[in-house]
């Protein structure tokens, strides 16, 4: 487990605790550079209580800490240059490299995802494609995989889920589909393009939208009655390879969620299905 992730929860935490996790999470990089002493001298706080800090996170103390600490950022800074682009793939990579800096990028965009989940917000989309039982997917073209992953999995749920993502299509489905059902826009990055006329086509006919997006500021947010956000989306560099996978897990909890509002009848539903499948083979 991540060192963020461990200090994600500080309920166990005392004060001077809590104080050393903030500064941790904040100033990663210049907590490495820190002796004991500095990092004491720092907060305020003793040695010792950075020592005691380090072992209720399972390490030895503050070195082993630190070890530690160095492998996580060092697993995220491959491919950094001084203009500030990521370099993602480079003439002389042999192999092993391309493959390092793949798994670099998917990592941290699932760590990134996870540190920033809004449950709340998880919580209340769960609970309107659960009222509703039945919901129409839009999508771009480049986030199809995506879509297609929600309606596959809202299956097992027992949720009538379909997907549109052609352009005039999408229009029309949002202007003739029925008003009981609640959609789903999944956008990537800024880029909507003709998402937005759906999107407010939706919100003209009060249907509830739910956005999952990689974008922290898009247009379509003025339409969404939940919005979810995977941050994947770069300013500088547009969306960032590798960062697919975390708009993918944020899909994955919102589905599990769904689930779990009738578990006991999905999880019958579960079991039919394998079975049937087992007896086509």
């Amino acid at each position: 487990m991540l060192i963020k992730d461990k200090i994600k929860n500080r309920d166990h935490f005392t004060s001077s605790e809590n104080l050393i996790a903030e500064y941790l999470c904040d100033h990663s990089q210049e907590v490495l550079e820190m002796s004991l002493d500095e990092l004491s001298n720092t907060l305020y706080v003793s040695k010792s209580t950075i020592i005691r800090f380090c072992k209720k996170l399972g390490f030895c103390g503050h070195k082993e800490l630190c070890v530690q600490l160095a492998k996580e950022i060092n697993t995220f800074c491959i491919g950094d240059s001084s203009d500030g682009v990521v370099r993602l793939i480079e003439k002389t990579d042999t192999s092993s490299e391309i493959a390092q800096k793949i798994y670099s990028l998917c990592y941290h965009a699932i760590t990134t995802v996870y540190n920033q989940l809004d449950l709340k917000a998880l919580m209340e989309a769960a609970d309107i494609i659960s009222m509703h039982g039945r919901i129409r997917v839009f999508s771009t073209g480049k986030d199809y995989p995506t879509a297609m992953k929600i309606v596959s999995e809202l299956a097992y749920s027992g949720i009538d889920a379909t997907l549109e993502t052609a352009s005039d299509s999408q229009k029309i489905d949002a202007s003739v589909m029925n008003l009981h059902t609640a959609a789903v826009l999944i956008c990537s990055g800024t880029d909507v393009g003709y998402l937005q006329k759906t999107a407010e086509i939706l919100q003209e006919r009060m249907i509830p939208v739910i956005l999952i997006t990689g974008a922290k500021m898009t247009v379509l947010s003025n339409y969404a009655s939940v919005k979810l956000v995977a941050p994947v989306q770069d300013e500088s560099a547009g969306v960032v390879p590798g960062s697919w996978v975390g708009l993918v897990m944020l899909c994955e909890i919102l589905c599990s969620l769904v689930f779990q509002k009738d578990y006991d009848t999905n999880a019958r539903n579960v079991m039919r299905i394998h079975e049937i499948m087992k007896n086509d083979k």
